[in-house]
């Protein structure tokens, strides 16, 4: 049995979140308009630095986490009885992981922090509302919450 009592594997296919694409373009369009204002007083070669920085940073982010574009883009979350996490990315790599403290649930958003295991990292797979059907959120939400409580 168990440690959290459920007897089902969850298998949570990732969808690329308009809410999460949404969010993180604000913030780098809000970060590009900041360096644009701080323009005045530096110079413009560290200006236009900073905003091809922030470009690759928009670029990176919207591929790899967002859209799940990129071969490393995790696409797949399994869930086994006994919590253990698999790990899937798009180009068919997995990854055992274990759950880390600190991971957030909320109906609306939830932040799973995860450490590889044979790599000795960790990584946060964040999941919107309409990342995932509501059926498996609400599983996952209700597997998340029992761990939290033990």
């Amino acid at each position: 049995m168990s440690s959290t009592g459920y007897d089902v594997q969850l298998d949570i296919r990732l969808n690329p979140s308009r809410w999460l694409t949404a969010l993180v373009i604000t913030m780098h369009v809000v970060a590009m308009i900041i360096v644009v204002a701080l323009s005045v007083t530096i110079p413009v070669w560290l200006v236009i630095g900073l905003v091809a920085i922030i470009a690759l940073s928009l670029y990176r982010t919207l591929n790899k986490d967002v859209l799940l574009r990129s071969r490393r883009a995790i696409v797949r979350v399994i869930v086994s009885p006994d919590d253990d996490w698999i790990l899937m990315t798009r180009e068919g790599e997995n990854y055992k992981a274990t759950l880390s403290p600190g991971s957030y649930v909320h109906p609306y958003l939830m932040i799973l922090n995860l450490s590889l295991v044979q790599e000795r990292r960790k990584l946060s797979v964040v999941l919107l509302k309409d990342s995932l059907d509501p059926t498996t959120a609400r599983h996952l939400r209700a597997r998340l919450l029992a761990i939290k409580f033990e």
